[in-house]
């Protein structure tokens, strides 16, 4: 009876120590590891957005959302929410160098570059990331000046202000543009572009049939390789693409038969 009872315990470890090993082995392949033992697991932590005290905003000129025209947190990856006081957020303002938050290396009171550049910047405190809700639909002047990490689709947006992407690195270099969104006209205030995208980040563009003109901005897109161009495009500024030097032939040749007389 007694080796019976032992028999029956050595048996239940053995089944015990076989269930643990089949846990362990499930672990490891949900994890995923190389052959050097190394993770190759990737997993999407979807971050928690800042509270609205974070921000400064407003009532939209028609009352039915939120403006968000400044950022009041110390964070340096900030998360916009989707609503604020049950409202949909729809539109950001200088939320680059007006919020204190370019990301450059500058002290208080340095000449950054140019009179242009320093007539914005006193102190400016570094952003790692910035992610940008659905929700948002308009983006005001100047409002990414600079800024790095911007995750944001462009492609929903229906106005685009003067320098509001200008020098900005976004998460998602390539980006589409729909017929329907809105940039200043050209000549308004003395430019000749809208230079919405001036010296970004972005290295291709698509531009959606039903555009008839362009004078967005995307001179100095050092990394700039493909561009779409529609053929509803009857005219665009001289210096839409000028200093682009990475755009291939075949892509400068479509501009060009687009009606571009300007240089890259």
């Amino acid at each position: 009876m007694k080796q019976k009872k032992i028999v029956s315990r050595v048996v239940s470890l053995i089944f015990l120590m076989s269930v643990l090993s089949m846990v362990s082995l499930l672990l490891i392949s949900c994890t995923g590891k190389d052959e050097n033992g190394k993770s190759t697991s990737k997993t999407t932590v979807k971050k928690k957005a800042n509270p609205p005290s974070d921000f400064k905003y407003d009532l939209t000129k028609d009352g039915k959302g939120i403006k968000i025209t400044e950022f009041l947190g110390e964070g340096v990856d900030i998360v916009i929410p989707d609503t604020i006081e049950d409202m949909p957020v729809t539109e950001l303002e200088f939320f680059g160098y007006n919020s204190g938050r370019l990301n450059t290396k500058i002290k208080s009171g340095e000449q950054v570059w140019n009179n242009y550049l320093k007539r914005y910047v006193d102190v400016m405190k570094p952003v790692n990331s910035i992610v940008v809700p659905p929700s948002v639909n308009i983006i005001g002047e100047s409002c990414f000046f600079w800024v790095k990490g911007v995750d944001i689709d462009i492609s929903k947006l229906k106005k685009i202000g003067r320098d509001a992407f200008a020098g900005t690195e976004f998460v998602n270099t390539s980006i589409t543009i729909s017929k329907d969104t809105e940039f200043p006209g050209p000549g308004e205030g003395g430019y000749r572009t809208t230079q919405a995208f001036y010296g970004s980040n972005i290295t291709s563009v698509t531009l959606e049939e039903g555009r008839k003109e362009l004078f967005i901005g995307f001179a100095e897109c050092k990394n700039l390789e493909n561009v779409i161009i529609p053929s509803s495009i009857k005219k665009m500024s001289e210096y839409e693409f000028e200093d682009c030097p990475r755009l291939s032939l075949k892509t400068r040749q479509a501009i060009k038969d687009a009606g571009y007389k300007g240089s890259f």
